[in-house]
């Protein structure tokens, strides 16, 4: 039982590792948690945002990641849920993204179940809302283009509320 209870955590420590190293922009970090045949599965479907769907392997991910980290930089990430059951992680992350090219932002929810064998990562499984991603998507125009690499500054991990969105309608406070 103990044992269990090991591999539960070391799973938890494998996915907070490679997510910190996202949020940093840290690709080659995010990827030592992951085996070189690791498998990642997105809900999304047939009309999907670029880079999505079901890949396999470390170098796939690489550059799936790499993708994100030029597309959006990451404004905060929550996580509100994270429970661990012998070799597998379940999260639920609240994200807020900005994308770098509009600066519109990307607030959502995302729900992952992580598998682990061997010390590292060797499935993620990554669930969101794909109507709304398709809907932002065509927004910012990231529907039917190819190549779109914006230039940004590398995602920061940083957690800092939104002033708009802490203010109440009543409030007469200089903002």
């Amino acid at each position: 039982m103990e044992l269990k209870c090991l591999a539960g955590t070391y799973t938890q420590y494998l996915f907070r590792r490679m997510v910190a190293a996202l949020c940093r922009g840290d690709i080659e970090d995010a990827l030592l948690s992951v085996s070189d045949d690791v498998e990642h599965v997105v809900n999304l479907d047939d009309a999907r945002a670029d880079g999505e769907g079901a890949i396999r392997g470390k170098q796939m991910l690489g550059a799936r990641l790499e993708l994100m980290c030029n597309l959006f930089s990451f404004e905060a990430v929550v996580t509100d849920h994270l429970s661990a059951q012998q070799n597998v992680v379940r999260a639920r992350m609240k994200v807020k993204l900005a994308h770098c090219e509009t600066g519109q932002w990307l607030w959502t929810n995302f729900r992952f179940v992580v598998f682990q064998n061997g010390g590292l990562i060797t499935r993620i499984e990554q669930y969101h809302d794909t109507q709304y991603i398709a809907a932002f998507a065509r927004m910012i125009g990231l529907s039917g283009r190819d190549g779109c690499q914006p230039r940004c500054i590398k995602p920061q991990f940083r957690i800092k509320p939104d002033p708009q969105m802490a203010r109440r309608p009543n409030d007469t406070r200089p903002a």
